[in-house]
């Protein structure tokens, strides 16, 4: 089976690559336990333990009132930091998270036009180191049909300058089989007319075998010498003196033969064999008449067919001839498969192309919902951090002073000059960086929606100006083939 393991593998490189999205981050929410704290009991300090400050330290004196936070609200203080931490935390795990999300689902920038650039400079490329194996595989196909052409005039001239009625020599068995199967053919006739000559003979079955032996052997050496006077008139020496001497001997030799067996027959039934009595009466001796003939007939056949003289040079030349037929039928074959695996490589990639652009979309498709999803998280991390925040002040605000308050009118009745003050507050924590996360998750999400644009001006343009053009170059090589294409003769 032809092969086309020498030719130019196409594979084209439109220059982009993608890993697959396997998302390892598990992007959630993470402050929704805070917001449900901050919703409702933000600092975690009881309206009942506040009182209880406030009257305790009340009895004491305390607090000073000179805008310095006493122990309880230094208690109430390190919660709301607490609480704000915890917040910062969650929140700031949460922009990791995002981060993270928008690095992995940011692709790379595709770019169609220079895509489709990179794939014609492969394809045409290609085909151009194609067709010159083409071209070589042409040449070689010409060379070995004009060497067996060669071979096989030099076979049928050497036919015709001998009178060879086949170019082909004969196929044979060794000489000494040829002669053991003819002493066989005779071997058998002898047993078979031992038997019937036996009843005849006054020495029995002694006398029988030495007569059947003898008219066997005449057979088999009247049977060849016909076959072989017969193969050599009509298949080496063609002429007519040799035709004019075989004919008559073969016609002659039959007669004898006939002769022969006919009156060995008669002889078994000891009547005389004259004109008015050919054929023998007996059964059996028609039977050693028949078997005779046959022995005779197949000797004819094994000199016609065994025995040909063969002719000096003549298998070496039809050997020559064979080895030239097989390399020209090698050439002509590989260039078929050349010719075949072309097109189906080159339409494996082309279908390749295609498949690899439709996992790029849909692969497009899931980085787009993904990123979104960020976004959706990253603007609702923003929306509600403030408000988790100003809860958790609210909330603490709303302790300081309730303490104040209930610890100033118990205070009150013994200090009457007290003026009521509030400590000062803590400043609020710094805000996250949420803008610049959503705007790098904004940018991965234009990204991934220009990549898919491009990606549907790239079909385009790759079936426009590469699959339409190679196709076209892949008829124009079969033509090529069907007109180059050398028909065995």
């Amino acid at each position: 089976m032809a092969d086309a393991s020498d030719a130019p593998s196409l594979k084209i490189d439109v220059g982009f690559s993608l890993a697959s999205l396997e998302p390892k981050i598990s992007f959630e929410l993470p402050l929704k336990f805070a917001k449900k704290e901050a919703d409702g009991r933000a600092v975690p300090v009881s309206w009942l333990r506040t009182w209880w400050n406030a009257w305790r330290d009340a009895r004491r004196g305390l607090p000073d009132y000179n805008g310095e936070a006493g122990a309880f609200e230094q208690h109430v203080r390190r919660a709301e930091g607490l609480k704000h931490e915890q917040i910062e935390i969650n929140a700031q795990s949460t922009l990791l998270s995002a981060a993270d999300s928008v690095v992995e689902c940011r692709p790379p920038g595709f770019q169609a036009a220079a895509a489709v650039q990179a794939a014609k400079n492969g394809v045409f490329g290609w085909l151009k180191a194609y067709r010159g194996v083409l071209s070589l595989a042409v040449d070689r196909m010409r060379l070995c049909h004009a060497a067996y052409l060669a071979e096989k005039a030099k076979v049928e001239g050497f036919a015709k300058s001998r009178g060879l009625v086949q170019e082909k020599p004969r196929s044979r068995i060794s000489a000494l089989d040829r002669i053991g199967i003819l002493l066989l053919a005779s071997l058998l006739e002898a047993i078979v007319s031992t038997i019937l000559f036996s009843e005849v003979s006054e020495y029995g079955y002694v006398g029988g075998a030495g007569y059947a032996l003898v008219v066997s052997l005449a057979n088999v050496a009247a049977g060849l010498a016909v076959g072989f006077a017969a193969t050599y008139a009509f298949n080496v020496k063609k002429t007519v003196p040799i035709k004019a001497v075989a004919v008559p001997l073969m016609v002659v030799l039959t007669i004898l033969v006939v002769w022969m067996n006919l009156l060995v027959a008669h002889y078994r039934e000891k009547s005389p064999f004259t004109f008015g009595n050919i054929f023998p009466e007996t059964a059996w001796s028609g039977v050693l008449l028949v078997v005779g003939l046959i022995v005779w007939a197949y000797a004819v056949y094994k000199g016609w067919d065994d025995f040909e003289p063969d002719h000096k040079g003549h298998r070496d030349l039809w050997h020559a001839y064979e080895q030239a037929k097989r390399e020209a039928d090698g050439a002509r074959n590989h260039y078929e498969a050349l010719v075949v695996a072309m097109r189906a490589n080159a339409l494996t990639e082309l279908d390749g192309i295609r498949s690899q652009v439709r996992a790029w979309e849909a692969d497009h498709t899931a980085r787009l919902g993904f990123i979104r999803s960020v976004i959706r998280a990253v603007e609702a991390l923003k929306r509600v951090l403030p408000e988790i925040k100003a809860n958790v002040a609210a909330s603490a605000k709303q302790i300081l002073s309730r303490y104040r308050e209930t610890n100033f009118t118990i205070r009150k009745r013994k200090e009457p000059e007290l003026k009521l003050a509030y400590p000062a507050r803590l400043p609020p924590p710094p805000d996250l960086d949420i803008d610049s996360v959503l705007e790098d998750a904004r940018t991965a999400e234009k990204m991934i929606e220009q990549n898919q644009t491009q990606f549907e001006r790239f079909k385009d343009l790759f079936e426009e100006e590469v699959a339409k053009r190679l196709e076209e170059e892949l008829d124009k090589v079969a033509a090529e083939a069907e007109k180059v294409r050398i028909t065995p003769s």
